[in-house]
């Protein structure tokens, strides 16, 4: 893309804006964005999973920091306002390139332009956070592998069943009180019996749908429970 912009430049300004705002985003979003992910995860520590939160929400609050000290040029961006696109999205504005020392090694003054890094980053960040609180959503289950690792456990029955003692389980709040959701508390039980539950939200929407029997297992378990008591009374 470079080479054909330097060789070739543009007929008009309204196309030079055009390209540097729109074009060519998407490509330099998608760069911007594994960079950043590359460094964010040869940094983040390894063996502590508390120093690995608490790195990953120091980075939120690095974006956090990024979209406010750009915060004129975001209500700019969220207004759609074309009025500065000139000075913004323009080569002939780059006397007083705005630029980030990370990001210098990709900085050109002949396919760069003041604001067009400064955009991609805008996207770049979004798609970050999203990733770093996946990140944070697994976690849980890290903690959990990582602490029941040694367990002799293993769930025999079926992934359904025990997706549904883990609703229950989850809907009687006799865990941390009820202040638990329902993805720690799913990691949980996967790390101590050493079972994938794959989409487990599927399976409890398909739970739903029975016509019958919607609570087959816990049905199960206290018929069994009644007759073992019956039993050991006789």
């Amino acid at each position: 893309m470079r080479g054909v912009i330097v060789k070739r430049g543009f007929k008009t300004i309204a196309d030079e804006i055009k390209f540097f705002k729109c074009i060519k985003q998407p490509p330099l979003t998608n760069l911007l964005f594994n960079k950043t992910l590359a460094r964010l995860e040869w940094h983040c520590p390894k063996a502590s999973l508390k120093k690995k939160e608490r790195f990953l929400k120091q980075q939120l609050v690095q974006c956090d920091d990024f979209f406010l000290e750009h915060i004129d040029f975001g209500q700019y961006l969220q207004m759609k306002a074309v009025h500065l696109d000139e000075l913004y999205f323009t080569r002939k504005a780059n006397a007083n390139p705005q630029f980030e020392l990370q990001f210098s090694e990709i900085y050109d003054l002949e396919f760069n332009t003041p604001r067009d890094l400064t955009l991609a980053k805008f996207s770049a960040y979004k798609q970050l956070i999203k990733y770093i609180h996946s990140r944070l959503g697994d976690l849980p289950g890290e903690f959990y592998r990582e602490n029941f690792s040694t367990s002799k456990l293993n769930w025999t029955g079926n992934k359904v069943d025990l997706i549904e003692l883990i609703y229950a389980i989850h809907s009687i709040e006799v865990v941390k009180r009820g202040r638990i959701d329902i993805k720690e508390l799913a990691s949980t039980f996967e790390a101590i019996f050493d079972v994938d539950l794959g989409n487990y939200y599927r399976k409890f929407i398909e739970i739903r749908a029975r016509k019958v029997h919607r609570t087959k297992f816990l049905d199960a378990l206290k018929e069994n429970l009644l007759r073992r008591m019956d039993e050991a009374d006789s």
